[in-house]
């Protein structure tokens, strides 16, 4: 689990309303923090919780992002926004949730990435097929100054508009509220998104910021994962549903609590197996990496807090 927040432009009612999101996310990731703000000499990153160093750069542009490992060190290097380039244009982009066959990924591209998230941005910038990716979540981008985001399997994302024309995004809804009541800020319009659309914010009539739907986002949904399980006769159960009823839910629930995480195979019947290859995972309520083919083991939570994940 880790928590996204932003604006688009930076003004002086934004800035009064970012704090407020930077406290709520902490919550969601208190181990390091990041923010970019559109090209590559943008980027901060910080190790320790937001509140204990918040800063708000001078950029138009803000997209933040607090991390809870589940893969990778707490290093500032495997702190988001990572920044990969597409000839001289930077790709420098934020993720919450997971990517399940990173160890595939890591093996094909002949690439060494301590955190998952990093094949989704690399593949961006290398313009590899998007479908190779088993996504699920929130991811956010920028393609140079060009900010863009999109949703798979997850709805953890809440995008605003402002009377004066700025966007504010945060992964939980009622923050935004509570920090546009403390701030006296006006919402004019919340937006809906479609999971697996690709959006970008583009700039309108007086500077007003809009939102433009480009098309299909790319990435593997979970329900093509899901599919491609079934095919192969292995079953996905996640805290005792299976895991159609957990991505049909109104609250879009994929990471459960380690001491309820279950993975089972389909054809033998028998719990703690990988739900992608069918190894046998030593502690399947632990285990992050299968042994067998170096995916991300379904539904793993390493979180001393115990809360449930949304991702």
């Amino acid at each position: 689990m880790c928590g996204l927040f932003g604006c688009s432009p930076q003004t002086k009612l934004t800035r009064q309303i970012l704090p407020f999101l930077a406290f709520a996310m902490e919550d969601r990731g208190w181990e390091s923090w990041g923010v970019a703000g559109g090209g590559a000499d943008r980027v901060v990153r910080k190790l320790g919780g937001i509140t204990d160093s918040f800063e708000i750069p001078k950029w138009e542009n803000l997209l933040y992002h607090t991390r809870l490992s589940t893969l990778g060190d707490v290093t500032i290097e495997n702190q988001h926004p990572f920044t990969f380039w597409r000839g001289g244009v930077p790709i420098v982009g934020v993720h919450n949730g997971t990517v399940g066959n990173h160890g595939e990924l890591n093996t094909k591209y002949q690439r060494n990435f301590a955190v998952d998230s990093m094949h989704i941005f690399a593949h961006i910038a290398e313009e590899r097929p998007r479908e190779e990716v088993e996504l699920w979540g929130v991811i956010m981008w920028f393609e140079g100054k060009e900010l863009r985001f999109g949703m798979v399997g997850s709805n953890a994302l809440t995008v605003v508009r402002l009377a004066g024309g700025e966007l504010v995004w945060c992964s939980d809804e009622l923050p935004i509220w509570r920090a546009v009541g403390l701030s006296r800020a006006e919402v004019r319009e919340k937006y809906t998104l479609t999971k697996g659309r690709e959006y970008r914010v583009t700039v309108g009539k007086w500077e007003r910021r809009e939102i433009e739907d480009v098309g299909p986002l790319g990435f593997v949904s979970p329900r093509v994962v899901h599919a491609r399980a079934a095919a192969a006769g292995v079953g996905i159960v996640e805290n005792g549903l299976p895991w159609t009823d957990w991505e049909n839910s109104d609250e879009q629930v994929y990471g459960v609590t380690a001491s309820s995480t279950t993975s089972v195979s389909a054809g033998e019947g028998e719990k703690g197996r990988c739900f992608r290859c069918s190894a046998k995972l030593t502690d399947p309520k632990q285990e992050v990496i299968c042994p067998g083919c170096l995916g991300v083991a379904m539904g793993h939570v390493n979180n001393p807090r115990e809360k449930i994940i949304y991702v």
